[in-house]
């Protein structure tokens, strides 16, 4: 079963095929009646085919977003299953006398 996003691509496809088809054939025949409805197919369906390959593209995008996004909640499952999420072991009393935070000097200012 085909969605409505499906059809309209596939007849926007056919109408620039069908178009770029004229074109060829004016151009073969010396037709120049013929070329100029083929380039006006061609070009009156162009924006349909860009936005139909714009919205595929987007969809795309989506699902594997989606995808990436289960994957990763998957692999934090088992991360916490497997016990690799603890926290960092707490310092030993010999580390916490000494200051966590290291300050730097003060620069002198800028001569004017």
């Amino acid at each position: 079963m085909s969605n409505r996003a499906q059809l309209v691509t596939t007849f926007t496809h056919t109408v620039f095929a069908a178009g770029l088809a004229l074109v060829a054939a004016g151009a073969a025949a010396d037709s120049p009646r013929r070329m100029s409805i083929g380039a006006g197919l061609t070009l009156g369906s162009l924006p349909f085919v860009v936005g139909s390959q714009v919205r595929r593209h987007h969809s795309l995008a989506r699902d594997e977003a989606e995808q990436l996004r289960q994957e990763g909640y998957r692999l934090g499952l088992d991360h916490v299953a497997r016990g690799l999420l603890v926290g960092p072991p707490l310092p030993a009393a010999a580390d916490r006398a000494q200051p966590a935070v290291r300050h730097l000097p003060t620069v002198p200012p800028c001569p004017a």
